[in-house]
């Protein structure tokens, strides 16, 4: 369980202070959130997939091949093709966001036709031409969590072995041992992570070129998933506009408590809801509303 907590550690710093600016100081408060600390035992745990979850899974699923690799000390392991494949997939789940996105302006009302065509075709096609420097963003994200996870689970796997030193085991019992303590939990983390991030970031892809190629004033609407598990910061920003290329606020009050947004390159700068690790927030569109 050790190893548990330090995966899910080391995937948060990353993904909330790893390019931050932001210091400790600026943080009165330190957001609960549901996913801050795991508390599943490795040997016994696999990821219980929903409908809709197939990306998340094909990426869990290629980096515990990596993870599998590496505990068997498969010199064989190509990284790079492992990136590859996981960039494909959050290139194809940054499509289905910017596809959702075209479906939700073209109802909305406004006078541009080659706007509206434009979209109407995006919608119908279910296909959006991701802009070159996104593209690349996904590209560099799949190497960075690749490279991440290989690291992590090189340890994981050292450990194991260490602890093994001497206890008379046989090559099967090692075997088991190694298999039961690979990290599943955080490669299931990295997996939904990255894919939800893919499709709120193809989505907002879309809206920017919206506004840089047709002039279409955008506005985003944070839309929170409202239930018992959802942090403060969430519930707070849920409903809260910016304009397309405006940060929501870095900090909101919940109970009288300030709590701050992080704004990183995991959420463009605090320009799309994605507020910490396994953050379910999305938005919608509208049309700029003239004050």
């Amino acid at each position: 369980a050790i190893w548990l907590a330090v995966a899910d550690g080391f995937y948060h710093e990353k993904r909330r202070l790893e390019a931050s600016a932001i210091t400790t100081d600026k943080l009165p408060e330190k957001v609960e959130t549901e996913h801050h600390e795991c508390e599943h035992t490795n040997d016994l745990y696999k990821p219980v997939w929903q409908p809709g979850d197939e990306k998340v899974k094909e990426v869990y699923d290629l980096l515990m091949r990596v993870a599998f690799q590496i505990a068997r000390e498969d010199e064989n392991i190509d990284i790079d093709k492992v990136s590859e494949e996981i960039y494909v997939a959050l290139k194809s789940c940054a499509n289905d966001g910017a596809v959702a996105g075209a479906d939700t302006i073209r109802g909305l009302e406004f006078n541009n036709e080659e706007a509206k065509d434009f979209v109407t075709g995006v919608a119908k096609d279910k296909y959006y031409n991701l802009s070159a420097t996104f593209t690349k963003t996904l590209e560099n994200r799949a190497k960075t969590v690749v490279g991440d996870f290989r690291d992590v689970t090189k340890d994981i796997v050292a450990e194991t072995l260490a602890e093994m030193a001497g206890q008379g085991l046989t090559q099967r019992q090692v075997a088991n041992r190694l298999r039961e303590a690979l990290p599943r939990y955080y490669a299931e983390q990295i997996a939904r992570c990255e894919t939800h991030s893919a499709i709120n970031g193809g989505r907002y892809d879309l809206d920017k070129y919206m506004g840089d190629e047709y002039g279409l004033e955008l506005e985003l609407v944070w839309l929170a998933h409202i239930d018992a598990k959802t942090c403060p910061v969430c519930r707070e920003m849920d409903g809260k506009v910016v304009k397309i290329g405006e940060s929501f606020p870095e900090y909101v009050m919940h109970d009288g408590v300030e709590y701050s947004f992080d704004h990183n390159e995991f959420n463009d700068g605090g320009r799309q809801p994605n507020a910490h690790v396994y953050c379910r927030c999305t938005f919608n569109e509208r049309v700029s509303i003239k004050k």
